[in-house]
């Protein structure tokens, strides 16, 4: 076996394994619920919060953290805030401001696999000038305290980070110093395997604390 076919095979048991064990925390809806309000309650309490001006965070999938409360409360706040939409017919996607003065529920509806996006008509986050002082909020199965994290095996942030590396290579855009994995505490693993195609993350956000990731952090790989 190759390295990459060995590290392929790892991610597939670690993602069934993870994927069991949400299944089965999501059974107690309330106690899910109640530590996605923690999760974000701890993100909204920290210096990385603070400092933001643009927040791109997601909207959960089935048996996923729910990040919808650091939506609601970062337009509340004043900043900016933006979700994701899958481009379609293609493997991409691309972030969408969200209006304050508009509920949530109106502006997102049911789009790839099943989770709500913006609509496409609303003003898209520019890969090409990726601005400065965004926190991105990223989702994922599992994330070590080194950085590395295991998505779902589709590749979208792993595609959207290397397209604004790439324009910030042109001298058009800032690559985000913080891309904080949102995650159960019970998502961490002391490892997770990593390709070279997976880009790091600088943080993880959990319901107890923010971890500062140890490596492979300082710069857009």
């Amino acid at each position: 076996m190759t390295e990459e076919t060995d590290i392929t095979a790892e991610k597939k048991v670690l993602r069934r394994n993870m994927r069991s064990s949400l299944s089965s925390f999501f059974t107690d809806w309330p106690v899910a619920k109640h530590t996605s309000e923690k999760a974000a309650a701890v993100f909204l309490g920290s210096e990385l919060y603070r400092n933001s001006e643009i927040v791109l965070a997601f909207l959960p999938g089935k048996n996923e953290i729910d990040a919808t409360g650091i939506i609601t409360k970062a337009l509340a706040d004043g900043k900016q805030a933006a979700l994701p939409r899958v481009v379609s017919g293609t493997a991409d996607m691309e972030f969408y401001y969200i209006r304050k003065e508009i509920p949530l529920e109106v502006q997102c509806s049911p789009g790839a696999y099943g989770i709500r996006e913006p609509g496409p008509d609303s003003r898209i986050v520019p890969v090409s000038a990726f601005p400065s002082g965004v926190v991105v909020i990223v989702p994922g199965l599992v994330f070590s305290p080194g950085g590395d994290r295991l998505g779902k095996g589709r590749g979208f942030y792993d595609r959207y980070f290397a397209r604004i590396a790439a324009a910030q290579e042109t001298g058009t855009a800032f690559f985000p110093a913080v891309r904080a994995g949102y995650c159960f505490s019970f998502q961490i693993a002391d490892r997770v395997p990593s390709g070279p195609f997976d880009v790091s993350i600088t943080h993880i956000i959990t319901e107890t604390c923010i971890i500062s990731c140890t490596h492979r952090c300082e710069s857009a790989e």
